[in-house]
Formats: structure tokens, C-alpha cells, sequence
């Protein structure tokens, strides 16, 4: 059900990775997939069309099975140990139409809101999703990369992690994950996702060592980075979310800032598995709630 969110979220970390090189990032592409769906839902013409390729939209898709896939995300975002917000700001006293209020309300959970900003529109979206590791590893080898899984308690989500081998070594130039990203893809991915999946976890060496992975992202702003994927007009004066107001100028999207938490726990720290490329799973979904990339164990 979630194909097309987790391709939105590994087109998003590339295009991430391609424009800011070697720093730490870390994405939730649920929790950015949502408020975009929501504003998709209220746009036209070529609007409407530029928030489908950049999310994968179907637009064979009946309105009760969009409904019921929103629906289906939202509550594997408000499961237990796990908040996410969402929230729309636009400029002036413009009301919405009751319609889009409704939606957006009963089936994102969003808030929404006018406020004095001389910004058109803001999309604020932030997740909070804990992590309690259960203390034991799969293990996968495929050279020059190791894959690790570890599983939650309960067994519902999940922590994988590739790295490449003597990772100290490459710490420095960091060729192994370059290469990984230059080829990543859904299919690199569902490989990987399906071997960690295969093997068995057994009880976690001592030796193995987690980074402090840097997982909490302060409301970065997203939209210089999903220009890159190509939005159409939405983030321009010709953006057609007329849908969305009861009436007078409709507006374009301004910013879109993303706020990512997801503390971790159950494991012990260290130094030695840095660089990584590293991911969270809700397992039953096969939804990626997280993801992201790590260079360096001080950065």
C-alpha cells in the first residue's frame, strides 16, 4: 500500500544527499507525504498534476481508497510511542472552504490557520517516534556493505543500518556509501530490506557498538530541496489550490518545515559503525518511517 510514499522518501534522501553532500540528515517521508497528499487534494490543472509525480499519486485511485490510505498512514503515525502534527498557515483573515476544513481536519488531522505572516502558505509537520531496541541483531554481508537489523520490542518497527566495511578506514572519503547512493533505488533498496527481513536475529555481540545517530531534525525547511523533484507550480504565484478558499486569491506554497524525533533506546553508543545509511521500518507496512544518513561519529 505505502510503494509509493517509501519511493517519494528515497527520491527525497538523494536529492537531500546530491545538494548538501557530506552533512548528517535525517527525514521522515510519511510525515512530509501527508500535508503535500492534503494540498494535492485541494489543487487543479497543472497543480494538482505537479504534487502526483512528485508523490506518486494515482489518479486512478477513487476517492474511498485515498481516503482509506490516508486514513491507514495516519494511524500508523499515532501509534503508541509515536506523536505527528500537522498544521497550515496562510496569510490574512482568508477563510478556508468548508469542505477543505473538514478533510483536512477529519482525515490528516491538521490544523489549520490564518495568521499575519506575508507568507501565502506554510506547511508545518512534525514527528515524534520513539524507539526501545530489544537487544538483539540480524546480520547481512554483501560486499563492500553490512546490513543490520534490529528489532523493537514487540516487534513492530524496526532499525536497519548499512555500513561500509572497515568503516574507520573510509570514514575519510566515504567511497562505499557514495557508490550506494549513486545507486539508489527501489529495487537496491527492496534487496536489502528483504535480506534484513530473511535473516534471524540473535542476541547482539558485545563488540557491536551504535552511533549516537543524529535523529532529532529542528524544523528545517524542505521546499528548496523538493524543487529539486519537480512540484510543478505549486510553490509559485500560479499555484492552483482554489479548492482550498471560499474565495479571493488562492494562495502558493511558501515553506514546508519538517521537525523529526525519534529518540532510541536499548542499545549502547559508540563510535564505530559511522558512516551509515540507516532507516526505520513499521514492519507489518513495510512503511519507512525514517531514514537517513550518518558520516561521521562526532558530526
Amino acid at each position: 500500500m505505502f510503494e509509493g510514499i517509501n519511493h517519494f522518501g528515497l527520491r527525497l534522501l538523494a536529492a537531500l544527499i546530491e545538494q548538501k553532500g557530506f552533512e548528517d540528515i535525517s527525514v521522515s517521508p510519511p510525515a512530509i507525504y501527508l500535508p503535500l497528499a492534503m494540498l494535492r487534494g485541494a489543487a487543479s490543472g497543472a497543480t494538482r498534476a505537479g504534487l502526483s509525480r512528485l508523490l506518486g499519486s494515482s489518479e486512478s485511485l477513487t476517492d474511498e481508497e485515498r481516503e482509506r490510505k490516508i486514513r491507514a498512514l495516519r494511524s500508523i503515525l499515532t501509534l503508541e510511542h509515536t506523536t505527528f502534527e500537522v498544521s497550515v498557515k496562510t496569510r490574512g483573515q482568508r477563510p478556508f472552504s468548508p469542505t477543505f476544513l473538514r478533510r483536512a481536519q477529519e482525515s490528516y488531522g491538521a490544523q489549520l490557520y490564518p495568521d499575519d505572516s506575508n507568507l501565502p502558505l506554510r506547511l508545518l509537520s512534525q514527528l515524534n517516534a520513539s524507539l526501545n531496541l530489544d537487544g538483539t541483531v540480524a546480520q547481512v554481508e554483501a560486499d563492500p556493505l553490512v546490513g543490520f537489523r534490529l528489532p523493537s520490542v514487540g516487534g513492530r518497527r524496526s532499525l536497519s543500518l548499512l555500513v561500509p566495511r572497515k568503516a574507520r578506514f573510509w570514514q575519510g572519503k566515504n567511497r562505499p556509501l557514495q557508490d550506494l547512493f549513486e545507486r539508489l533505488n527501489d529495487d537496491f533498496f527492496a534487496s536489502w530490506q528483504g535480506q534484513l527481513m530473511k535473516a534471524a536475529p540473535e542476541k547482539r555481540p558485545a563488540m557491536l557498538l551504535l552511533p549516537a545517530l543524529p535523529l532529532i531534525v529542528e524544523a528545517e525547511d524542505l521546499l528548496p530541496h523538493l524543487k529539486e523533484l519537480d512540484m510543478g507550480p505549486a510553490i509559485t504565484p500560479s499555484a492552483d489550490f482554489s479548492l482550498m478558499m471560499v474565495s479571493g486569491e488562492a494562495p502558493h506554497i511558501a515553506t514546508l518545515r519538517h521537525t523529526l524525533q525519534v529518540p532510541l533506546s536499548g542499545f549502547e553508543t559508540g563510535p564505530d559503525l559511522c558512516p551509515l545509511f540507516w532507516w526505520i521500518t513499521d514492519e507489518p507496512s513495510e512503511l519507512i518511517v525514517a531514514l537517513g544518513v550518518r558520516w561521521s561519529s562526532t558530526g
